[in-house]
């Protein structure tokens, strides 16, 4: 019997943020990332709060939590170790590899803000912003 690999569509949203006041940070390649579901757990314990899963996996591995999109705190975000993105020969998809596996692995779309190459190979890395349980109004 083969192993069932579990999988969840993530929607990305390649963007670009840069600090005019600030230009010896430079542009900032960010991925905004959005999971296709939601998982929320908690404990039987009264009064116990909801715990997002995915947010709690990121956590663990590394991720940081964001409260502010400025573009000198995103450069300052942690680095994962042994994490890499890779794109294929037309740049147009991009491959992310955790420890564990497959990150993600999708296309771009066709508005890809113009200089985000650049500014992803001038810092060599990318800022992954992944979004949990929003709600629209």
């Amino acid at each position: 019997m083969a192993a069932l690999e579990e999988a969840m569509s993530i929607w990305a949203s390649p963007g670009l943020i840069e600090d005019h006041m600030r230009p010896d940070t430079g542009p900032v390649a960010l991925l905004t990332m959005t999971p296709s579901v939601t998982v929320q757990t908690s404990d039987e314990h009264p009064g116990a709060e909801l715990v997002d899963v995915v947010v709690a996996s990121l956590l663990r591995w590394g991720f940081d939590l964001v409260t502010a999109i400025e573009p000198a705190e995103l450069a300052a975000l942690p680095l994962l170790p042994a994490w890499r993105a890779t794109f294929d020969a037309a740049g147009n998809t991009l491959h992310i590899r955790e420890p564990g596996g497959v990150f993600y692995d999708g296309d771009l779309g066709a508005d890809l803000p113009a200089g985000w190459h650049q500014a992803l190979h001038r810092r060599g890395c990318l800022v992954v912003l992944v979004c949990s349980a929003i709600a629209s109004t």
